[in-house]
């Protein structure tokens, strides 16, 4: 029993010095592949604020895209009208979530697909946080 609590408390601890050390912590990262013919993708993810502070996202950069923006779907008089972000807030300690029918990322893929993106989010010109990823569909 005590080798389990003395286990479960390093496990703890040991994830309380990651959180502590990612000012912000990306989980559930999907990008998605271009139909045939089309430039467009999407990402989406979770993006959790690990510090006491309000976190505020300017910009989603990537060198494996031409472009990448944060933009909000939003249903307006029974009509889904889409628009593009200029900036994200994350509260101390709280998740943002970009997903289908909510925030998320619009990508534009130049000719071709790489195999692996790298998602970089930046707080002005603070890089907070690099991810990479494998593109899905």
């Amino acid at each position: 029993m005590m080798r389990l609590l003395t286990s479960l408390l390093c496990c703890c601890w040991l994830s309380a010095c990651s959180v502590e050390n990612a000012p912000l912590v990306a989980t559930d990262i999907v990008v998605t592949r271009p139909l045939p013919g089309v430039r467009m993708g999407a990402g989406y993810l979770s993006l959790t604020n690990a510090t006491n502070q309000r976190i505020l996202i300017t910009k989603v950069m990537s060198p494996n895209f031409e472009s990448v923006e944060m933009h909000e779907s939003v249903l307006e008089d029974g009509i889904s009208r889409m628009y593009k972000l200029d900036e994200v807030a994350i509260l101390p300690g709280r998740t943002v979530h970009f997903e289908p029918g909510g925030k998320h990322l619009m990508i534009r893929y130049g000719v071709d697909v790489p195999d692996v993106v790298t998602l970089q989010f930046y707080a002005g010109d603070a890089l907070l946080l690099s991810v990479d990823t494998t593109p899905e569909g």
